[in-house]
């Protein structure tokens, strides 16, 4: 392979999954990942004690509820996969490993596609191996079963590409988020609660405002990001916050005002995020697009902030951020970085699973997800 990098990828340098995550909880803070709420629901914190068992069956006396108290092994498959590894390990950590399972074991005795069922079963085998076995699990076998099952297969018939799983030459296609969105219509994640949220769009054209309803073709397991959007003059300034904005920032659109108009007219955009149910809402995972003027660096050692509206209760709300997951692209490789219950990055590149370092500076990021640790009313 000759260093492919996706054309649309983020030109975004992750410095040791940023600046400050080369151990522990990187700036100083005291983080947790306790949770409020403006409502009865009790705070979360990761933590407690587990037993520790030495010795040959130390790894399989874990239970399943403990598993997100320990680092996965390493995934192994061909090289080209490393889309396919790194994709799975970012839906295991940041849904979790029990709700996910509870999830599967759902899937598999309501799914009516008996190749599905197997699937299922199989994926459950892997994440119970992924904390219970030692060394590295191999995925080869799960990841080239997958093409078989309707979400990949049926794309020709669609007069599409086929997503070709066990190809040794990469498609524009095989990258984590195009994988991730086939994976989720699968195994129905979009019945799992806590992703998706809507983006309200209002116009707004000399003093007159007028909803508009973006209609999306599917569940959107991931939000976009145009990079490009940026000026370049801002580069230098960026932030983790200022690209978060970007889902709520205003901006300007070029519409037909009156159905009868001849040429468009140039309107303000004003985006609100609309949460079916904030009390639910878990995790945030934005999609990097686009490009930058020039490189820069990030920081990820501290919380962003989000305003939304709760549509189950109407009130405008305050959402912390703090980034869990990060599927980079480096050396013809994807990896991803997981920040552990002890608040450390670990770096998870194939079969390896090592501490993030701060010489880790060359990485893309691609996809970023975000755990939501607190929800205030606004101010």
């Amino acid at each position: 392979m000759n260093g492919r990098r996706p054309h649309w990828g983020a030109m975004i340098v992750v410095a040791g999954v940023v600046s400050g995550c080369g151990g522990g909880s990187g700036d100083g803070s005291g983080e947790t990942v306790e949770r409020s709420s403006t409502t009865t629901r009790p705070s979360i914190v990761a933590g407690g004690n587990v037993n520790l068992i030495t010795g040959a069956d130390a790894r399989k006396a874990i239970a399943p509820e403990d598993f997100h108290f320990y680092d996965m092994q390493g995934f192994r498959a061909f090289w080209h996969h490393s889309y396919a590894n790194s994709s799975l390990k970012l839906l295991i950590s940041a849904i979790g490993p029990k709700k996910l399972l509870d999830h599967l074991e759902s899937f598999r005795t309501t799914t009516q596609d008996p190749d599905a069922r197997t699937a299922a079963a199989q994926f459950i085998e892997l994440i119970h191996a992924a904390y219970t076995s030692y060394g590295s699990v191999d995925t080869h076998a799960f990841i080239v079963g997958l093409q078989k099952l309707a979400p990949f297969n049926k794309r020709n018939a669609a007069g599409e590409w086929e997503f070709k799983l066990d190809s040794d030459v990469f498609s524009k296609e095989q990258d984590p988020q195009q994988f991730l969105a086939l994976f989720s219509e699968l195994f129905r994640l979009d019945t799992l609660p806590g992703w998706s949220f809507d983006l309200d769009e209002t116009y707004v054209h000399q003093g007159q405002e007028r909803a508009h309803k973006r209609e999306k073709s599917r569940f959107q397991m991931f939000q976009p990001i145009d990079l490009g959007r940026i000026r370049p003059e801002d580069v230098a300034r960026l932030n983790l916050q200022k690209i978060v904005d970007l889902l709520h920032a205003q901006d300007e659109a070029q519409i037909r005002w009156n159905d009868a108009d001849t040429a468009p007219t140039t309107v303000q955009v004003i985006r609100q995020v609309s949460i079916p149910d904030a009390e639910n809402f878990d995790r945030l995972t934005i999609s990097l697009q686009g490009t930058l003027a020039g490189a820069t660096t990030l920081s990820i050692k501290g919380a962003v902030t989000l305003p939304a509206v709760d549509q189950k209760t109407g009130k405008k709300l305050l959402l912390t951020l703090r980034p869990k997951e990060i599927v980079a692209w480096a050396n013809s490789r994807y990896s991803i970085r997981i920040k552990n219950h002890e608040l450390e990055w670990m770096k998870h590149s194939e079969s390896s699973v090592l501490p993030a370092e701060s010489g880790d500076d060359k990485d893309n990021a691609q996809l970023v997800n975000f755990a939501v640790t607190n929800i205030v009313p606004a101010p």
